[in-house]
């Protein structure tokens, strides 16, 4: 059974970039989602001290530490 999902439209763009070829949009966003539990189970083992649990730099972040 199928279900219709609303995407915003940077989200469908970004999705549809780095879909694999002949790839569908469901099979993308199944292989995105085992990658983002693997991801988060490797997380939660290392530990709340761990230097990958840090939050990521964003963008805001860079361009501040430049100045």
């Amino acid at each position: 059974m199928s279900k219709t999902i609303r995407l915003e439209d940077g989200v469908y763009i970004t999705l549809d970039a780095i879909r694999e070829k002949r790839e569908t949009f469901s099979e993308a966003v199944e292989r995105l989602t085992r990658v983002y539990l693997t991801m988060k189970e490797v997380s939660d083992t290392l530990g709340p001290s761990h230097y990958l649990k840090e939050r990521p730099k964003t963008y805001a972040d860079q361009v501040k530490d430049s100045y």
